[in-house]
């Protein structure tokens, strides 16, 4: 485990002062407050940007750490699709419990304030199912995947790793999808359920699970 947190510090110990701080915020704010302060800061080139970004976290983000890994080691494949199968249950069945409203949702009926929340143009806004984020979560699955499978003297490859997947998750909120907690929660699930896939599937011992789509063409090739 120290040899495992070693090679990947440069993407947990981001996270992790990430999580702490926004735990801290949430105890001394309340959500309304803190989607406020962010939906209150805005500009053209951040509208575009995290309408952009978001996607990074939708299901198009699926076959972008599949179908890469399967020339790393058949082993990462199998990790990011039982990651992904495992986070989406998990997602599935938090939505369908809590049903909690999203903001567009809770500053038109439930919020007793005058503020009026900014919705970007031609942006097909959820009504719904806040918590936990699905984008997140599936963000949060892709990027850690890709810091595991990366060597650790590409330190900084782990680090633009973590900014890729913070940057999706803060786009949740900055579209007013989702709140400050969703993504939270959503970012948990999604390194929670990478590292549960990872350190199961990594006890499985198979040669062939750690052969990749290279050396099967290689093989190929020389005979």
């Amino acid at each position: 485990m120290k040899q495992f947190l070693k090679e990947n510090i440069f993407y947990f110990i981001p996270f992790f002062l990430t999580l702490a701080l926004t735990f801290l915020v949430l105890f001394v704010e309340s959500k309304t407050n803190i989607h406020i302060a962010i939906n209150k800061n805005y500009c053209v080139f951040a509208d575009v940007f995290f309408k952009t970004t978001t996607f990074l976290g939708s299901g198009l983000a699926i076959p972008m750490v599949v179908i890469p890994s399967l020339f790393v080691k058949y082993r990462y494949s199998i990790i990011s699709f039982c990651a992904l199968i495992l986070s989406g249950i998990v997602v599935f069945v938090l939505k369908q419990t809590y049903n909690m409203p999203r903001p567009i949702n809770f500053f038109t009926n439930l919020y007793d304030g005058d503020y009026k929340i900014r919705i970007i143009e031609n942006l097909d806004i959820h009504s719904n199912h806040s918590f936990p984020s699905g984008h997140t979560t599936t963000a949060f699955v892709v990027f850690t995947i890709f810091a595991l499978i990366t060597k650790s003297k590409h330190w900084y490859l782990k680090l633009f790793y973590f900014l890729m997947a913070f940057l999706v998750a803060y786009s949740r909120v900055y579209l007013s999808q989702h709140f400050l907690q969703d993504i939270v929660a959503g970012a948990i699930i999604g390194v929670a359920s990478v590292l549960i896939c990872y350190f199961f599937i990594n006890k499985i011992k198979n040669k062939n699970l750690d052969k990749s789509l290279l050396t099967s063409f290689k093989k190929t090739t020389n005979n």
